[in-house]
């Protein structure tokens, strides 16, 4: 049969597909590029790689608080500093490119 993505490409696409598996969300239309849709093979639009999802990002977020408060808990403030600033890090980078002022609201990033 023939190949419809050459070796490059399907190296490329395995790699999209592996980060979806591994973040645990689905294959839905979430994962595709705009400008990038395959109307005959939708799946080979999946792009993960080229998104940033908001909703793993501010999970990342509240888990990097949450073993900061841990930490802080445990006496051992070199680790809880760590984690705050690695929370606070995501924050801004959440609030600066996801944000989307004229809609107030956050956005994946595409």
């Amino acid at each position: 049969g023939q190949m419809i993505l050459d070796k490059e490409k399907r190296k490329e696409w395995y790699g999209h597909m592996k980060s979806g598996a591994e973040s645990g969300w689905d294959y839905s239309s979430r994962w595709f590029l705009n400008d990038t849709v395959n109307d005959d093979y939708p799946l080979l639009s999946i792009s993960t790689g080229n998104i940033i999802p908001v909703d793993l990002n501010s999970i990342l977020c509240r888990s990097a608080e949450i073993i900061s408060g841990y930490f802080d808990h445990l006496e051992r403030p070199e680790e809880s500093k760590k984690y705050s600033q690695i929370a606070d890090q995501l924050k801004q980078a959440i609030r600066n490119v996801l944000w989307h002022e004229e809609d107030s609201t956050w956005y994946d990033y595409k």
